[in-house]
């Protein structure tokens, strides 16, 4: 299967201008006199890098933070210090290393510089957008600042209303990488997840799927059950099983459930009925929700190697039937934005 990919199309103009004050030695980030040229940075179609042997990345957005419906976006952001330094996220206020300055953002809200407006709401998953290698020395890695915006938001000046700035950390992209950057937890304590992908098979006779728990409570562990294969168990919230990045080559099936239920429950928590897994193919199955009957528990069963519908991974199997909505239909379309808020 072809995946379709879709330019990472920040405005370089804006970006580059994005240094810390009194932060020269930052590598993670581009000054602007060394960004690459605007003009010529986006040319509509995936840049693949062939020319220079460099591939370039993948990353997708996933929304599977509990306790609002409303369309997010994110913003990143450093610490700046007083004696030119960047402070780690983690240390924001400690003595040492000058005082901390308000942290400083990109200036644009990241699925919105993607060109994807109206953000994403609870059990979105965005397609991946293509990032070349220079793009990606624009963005803040390592302890940065998370900020949830608003999903109309056209800068990152104002926090959406009930969410907090919080200090995440947020790895290099890599040339050639394929990622999931997921928010989890409440929304009034969140957190992000990065998952290394991939979205080619190495048997041509099998399917790879991996499971990963975003079900709370955060101290919980999650069962899940993939057809008629073994159970896979006790993952940890926030992860997925380590070997192979959580992926398990399985003997392609048609018409079979996908449950998942808290580790050592006897009754499934939920269950997604009628999914076919294809050879070649691979595929994500989330466990988001919670305890509680007003956001129960859900399973996503992600279609990472589909065709995207849209802005977004075909997450249409959604369990239970009555929550769900097909990823393609609860976010807003690129070419739609404007027509509806929030």
């Amino acid at each position: 299967m072809r995946l379709r990919r879709f330019t990472f199309a920040f405005p370089l103009a804006a970006l580059a201008g994005f240094v810390i004050a009194g932060c020269p030695d930052d590598k993670t980030l581009l000054h602007p006199e060394d960004a690459p040229d605007a003009t010529t940075a986006d040319t509509g179609t995936p840049d693949t890098g062939t020319d220079s042997g460099v591939q370039n990345a993948l990353v997708r957005f996933a929304h599977l933070a509990v306790g609002s419906n409303d369309a997010i976006d994110v913003c990143v952001g450093k610490v700046p210090t007083s004696d030119g330094g960047s402070e780690d996220a983690g240390d924001a206020g400690d003595a040492g290393g000058g005082d901390a300055g308000a942290p400083v953002f990109t200036p644009i809200p990241v699925l919105r510089a993607l060109q994807h407006q109206g953000g994403m709401k609870y059990k979105d998953v965005t397609k991946y957008f293509e990032v070349t290698p220079a793009l990606a020395q624009l963005l803040p890695t390592g302890d940065v600042i998370i900020r949830v915006v608003d999903g109309t938001a056209t800068d990152c000046s104002t926090a959406k209303a009930g969410t907090t700035d919080f200090a995440a950390q947020l790895p290099v992209i890599e040339p050639g990488s394929v990622r999931t950057v997921a928010a989890i937890g409440p929304a009034n304590a969140l957190g992000v997840r990065v998952f290394t992908d991939h979205v080619t098979t190495t048997d041509a006779t099998k399917a790879d799927v991996r499971v990963i728990n975003a079900a709370l409570p955060a101290t919980g562990k999650f069962d899940f059950t993939v057809g008629a294969n073994p159970p896979v168990t006790g993952v940890d919230f926030g992860a997925t099983p380590a070997a192979n990045q959580g992926y398990v080559a399985y003997d392609p099936f048609n018409a079979q459930a996908v449950s998942g239920q808290p580790a050592g429950a006897t009754a499934a928590a939920f269950t997604v009925s009628g999914v076919s897994i294809a050879a070649k193919s691979v595929t994500t199955v989330f466990a988001i929700g919670t305890p509680q009957a007003a956001i129960p528990y859900a399973g996503l069963v992600c279609k990472d190697s589909a065709p995207a519908i849209g802005d977004f991974t075909d997450c249409g199997q959604v369990a239970p039937s009555d929550g769900g909505t097909d990823a393609g239909d609860s976010g807003t379309d690129a070419g739609d934005a404007g027509d509806s808020g929030p």
